[in-house]
């Protein structure tokens, strides 16, 4: 079981990088499980996906997987538009 303290911790990580990742980032999660983190969410670019893994680390988490939907190119395909 997670403790609550490490759930806001890893929510309060998670608003952080969304506020300061805004305009890639949405929906972005950080779960604990046994041995480290599972990112998850969505970004309109690898970049942001790249920034939200760097920032977990800088946090010293160990990311289990990152599994951070990039939609850029479905956006482009589809007519959709970019996040804003």
């Amino acid at each position: 079981m997670v403790s609550p303290d490490l759930l806001a911790a890893l929510n309060e990580i998670a608003a952080n990088i969304h506020q300061r990742y805004r305009s890639h980032l949405r929906e972005l999660q950080i779960t604990a499980v046994v041995g480290g983190v599972i990112l998850s969410g969505r970004s309109s670019s690898y970049y942001g996906k790249q920034m939200a893994q760097h920032e977990v680390l800088r946090h010293g988490l160990t990311i289990v997987a990152n599994s951070i939907t990039v939609l850029h190119c479905a956006a482009a395909t589809s007519g959709a538009e970019p996040f804003e």
